[in-house]
């Protein structure tokens, strides 16, 4: 391999999210802009492109301090399944609840997640906190309302009182992601039970698109995989299956950024799930940077999440568990805001930084070095 790349493919694999592929092409661009002021590349984001159904395309020119890089971008998509399980109204917020309750609490599997990252206690009992606390003080409201008129009037006022609460702190939820942390542990939950209509095709459909790339990139230096949050818990079954289809993977990288894997891996009915983990934890040479923040607190920080065979012992190089140390990206003032933004702190991964450092998201897709010269 050549000291500087000139072609890469980069295959990005997006969050429990939405918002599809306009969202993410205009951030790519934006922030690969204001990164440039940091890194010293220069160059442009193409406009998006529509391959087939789920795969969209844009093309980055990037002169990496002399060195021009052509990077083709694919945005593998399955918002349209995310938007199938976004659940809306107080009624499908309450029946997450309960599944919620059912599925983690009651099963003790909570406990267990608490154990490995305690900050999936916080996230976790956020939205059911939210809910109920706004239950508790809408009826507190009312009753106090009608303590004070009586009769049919205190009654009506109340009443009204109390859903007028209940609608402002739903539409405050939404707004600052309450109800997106609920809606990743119940999908999760029903993933790991093979309950979610389409993502098993659309899994072999990303495969197959991998796998035969690395079967025909003779004139690319580099194949990266990267996906973002729940992304990464769909990439683990993409690669898995990927390898079946393709001998090619000596110019292959996998990038997993605040990766929440756990909550698929832990699930008593996810053993399919933690078999194809351990398949990808058994390949020696498989390139894979993994990338969460303490600060982040819908991942589960600097965690191994391979699962360990009983009797069997691997010494792996890989994947490398890392921290971005975003507190070395942001000025002091900055990070302080960051840090109570935790919406925004989940995203940071994938946007521009105020320092030039260690971790640089638009380095890793667009510039002339491979991340198996990191090593």
């Amino acid at each position: 391999m050549n000291e500087k790349i000139k072609k890469r493919i980069v295959y990005y694999i997006g969050g429990f999210d939405p918002r599809g592929v306009r969202h993410y092409h205009s951030m790519y661009k934006e922030h690969f802009t204001k990164q440039s002021a940091i890194n010293g590349m220069s160059g442009s984001v193409s406009s998006r492109k529509k391959v087939h159904n789920h795969l969209y395309q844009w093309e980055i020119e990037a002169d990496d301090h002399g060195h021009k890089v052509h990077t083709t971008y694919n945005f593998l998509s399955w918002d349209d399944i995310v938007r199938e399980q976004w659940s809306s109204g107080l009624v499908s917020y309450y029946k997450d609840i309960v599944l919620f309750i059912r599925g983690y609490l009651l099963s003790g599997l909570f406990l267990l997640f608490t154990k490995e990252s305690p900050k999936q206690l916080i996230a976790g009992l956020y939205p059911l906190i939210y809910l109920m606390g706004g239950v508790i003080l809408a009826l507190y409201g009312s009753l106090q309302v009608y303590s004070l008129l009586q009769g049919w009037i205190g009654s009506i006022v109340g009443m009204s009182l109390g859903f007028g609460i209940v609608i402002a702190l739903q539409r405050l939820a939404s707004k600052i992601g309450v109800f997106w942390l609920l809606r990743i542990y119940v999908f999760c939950l029903h993933w790991s039970k093979g309950q979610i209509q389409g993502m098993n095709q659309r899994i072999d459909t990303f495969a197959h698109e991998l796998a035969t790339t690395m079967n025909h990139s003779d004139d690319v230096e580099e194949v990266l995989l990267v996906s973002h949050s729940v992304g990464t818990i769909v990439a683990i079954s993409v690669v898995a299956r990927a390898l079946e289809k393709s001998d090619h993977w000596d110019k292959f990288g996998m990038v997993t950024l605040g990766e929440c894997i756990p909550l698929v891996s832990f699930q008593p009915n996810a053993h399919h799930y933690r078999e194809e983990l351990v398949k990808l934890g058994k390949q020696k040479n498989l390139v894979w940077l993994d990338y969460t923040s303490p600060i982040d607190g819908a991942c589960f920080p600097l965690y191994d999440f391979i699962p360990l065979e009983e009797n069997l012992v691997i010494k792996r190089s890989f994947p490398r568990y890392l921290s971005p140390r975003f507190h070395t990206l942001f000025t002091t003032i900055t990070y302080k805001k960051l840090r109570r933004d935790w919406y925004t702190t989940h995203f940071l991964y994938l946007m521009s930084t105020q320092k030039s450092g260690e971790y640089d998201y638009y380095a890793l897709t667009a510039s002339a070095n491979s991340i198996r010269k990191l090593f």
